[in-house]
């Protein structure tokens, strides 16, 4: 899927068959060209749907400047650490998140248990 982010810089991203369905089956019932926005939103709207929906949610977010990570963007770091733990694969999450430097996909490593590291090193077979 192509997404627009930062700076308004187009990027393909993965995402599973059902959602793709899902959105094929929104852009058709609503006419949508290829080139159309799915969700014509800026970045303020989608900052204010997703506050609402934590605080209907009754979900605990970030509110201090030291918390050093805003409400939507937990909703990232969140994404990030279970693509972690599902693929044990760093550079395949640093792909998806489109960082530029592997040490910041690294940082969510920090945030898994000892269990689930184990768990991730005993998949990896080195063919030596």
């Amino acid at each position: 899927m192509k997404i627009r982010g930062k700076g308004n810089t187009t990027a393909l991203v993965a995402i599973s068959s059902g959602l793709a369905a899902q959105l094929q089956a929104y852009a058709y019932r609503h006419k949508l060209d290829d080139s159309d926005r799915l969700f014509p939103i800026t970045r303020s709207q989608a900052f204010r749907i997703v506050t609402a929906a934590f605080d209907r949610a009754d979900v605990t977010r970030p509110r201090r400047e030291t918390d050093r990570v805003g409400a939507v963007h937990i909703l990232r770091h969140s994404g990030a650490i279970e693509r972690l733990k599902i693929t044990g694969n760093p550079k395949a999450v640093q792909d998806q998140l489109r960082h530029k430097s592997a040490l910041m996909t690294m940082r969510y490593l920090k945030t898994i248990s000892a269990d689930e590291s184990l768990r991730i090193q005993q998949g990896v077979d080195f063919k030596w």
